[in-house]
């Protein structure tokens, strides 16, 4: 519960960011519903949540004809909605009448957990305060390579996706959880490796960071 309510806070640097992580979370959870023959109603907070954040997005996103947001989620909005999410996880993958796996729930999301881990320990190391802010998280490492807000968006929504799909996958099919749980650890690693070579030489996809 902790760790998803501070990923959620943390992971909010950019427009438009933590609500679309978190909507790739929530329809997650909504496919995993349609997996299993539930309709949304099942838990109407699920539905609520998932269309006031597509209001909230309307008006947070960086559009064509609109330069910059016009309202932000801020500490308070970050905190109390990451633990929102973090409750209907830990709700829909507990009890014999669950939803998902445990397991799955890291999944459904895994970029805001990895790329948390992964700032605390590099701050860790620093010998700096964990929640001490930087610019080391992983949309700041797009942004400062050159890549825009809009772009940046879109890539950190598909990775997020990509993880939540693998998950829903392993679930749809019936994946042991330790086996599921084994390739989450796996790929965290990768992930940690990659991303401490990358800040390391300062260089992402091609691009050198500034």
């Amino acid at each position: 519960m902790v760790g998803v309510t501070n990923a959620t806070n943390m992971i909010d640097g950019m427009d438009g960011l933590s609500a679309s992580v978190m909507m790739v979370s929530l329809l997650g959870l909504a496919v995993a519903h349609w997996q299993i023959g539930l309709p949304l109603a099942h838990d109407p907070l699920l539905p609520a949540l998932m269309g006031a954040i597509c209001a909230y997005l309307l008006f947070n996103l960086r559009l064509p004809w609109r330069g910059r947001a016009l309202v932000f989620f801020g500490d308070a909005g970050t905190l109390f909605l990451g633990f929102v999410l973090a409750w209907l996880l830990v709700e829909h993958s507990q009890g014999g009448d669950r939803v998902i796996a445990p397991v799955t729930a890291l999944w459904l999301f895994a970029v805001p957990l990895l790329d948390t881990v992964f700032v605390m320990i590099k701050r860790r190391q620093a010998g700096v305060s964990m929640v001490e802010a930087d610019r080391g998280h992983l949309h700041h490492a797009f942004l400062r390579s050159g890549r825009s807000v809009n772009t940046t968006l879109v890539l950190m929504a598909l990775a997020a996706a990509g993880f939540a799909g693998l998950g829903l996958l392993f679930e749809r099919y019936g994946v042991r959880e330790y086996a599921s749980f084994g390739l989450f650890v796996v790929l965290s690693g990768v992930y940690y490796l990659v991303m401490s070579r990358v800040w390391r030489k300062r260089k992402f996809f091609g691009r050198v960071i500034e």
